[in-house]
């Protein structure tokens, strides 16, 4: 597996000290969001990269998957975490 970087978005909550971090990558064949929190942006920003750069195997831990294909008929679909393949009524 290979990773790819796609984006960074860095938002705050209501609270100004409350900042939120989402990287968009791949795995190769899988698309993830990976989260970051912290006092700032950068902090929050440099949380998300730290998730980032640890292990692929690890990319559960600090967001989840939100596209990928089906394992039985390799169909593209979106995700939250949890699949059903509208093509081949697979679940997971």
């Amino acid at each position: 597996m290979r990773k790819r970087f796609i984006e960074i978005i860095v938002t705050s909550k209501d609270d100004k000290e409350d900042w939120r971090s989402f990287i968009h990558c791949s795995d190769g064949d899988v698309k993830w969001e990976l989260r970051g929190y912290g006092d700032s942006p950068g902090v929050a920003a440099n949380d998300a990269w730290k998730c980032y750069q640890d292990d692929i195997d690890n990319w559960a831990i600090y967001g989840h998957a939100i596209e990928s294909r089906c394992k039985e008929c390799g169909i593209k679909y979106a995700t939250n975490g949890r699949y059903y393949c509208l093509s081949c009524e697979t679940r997971g």
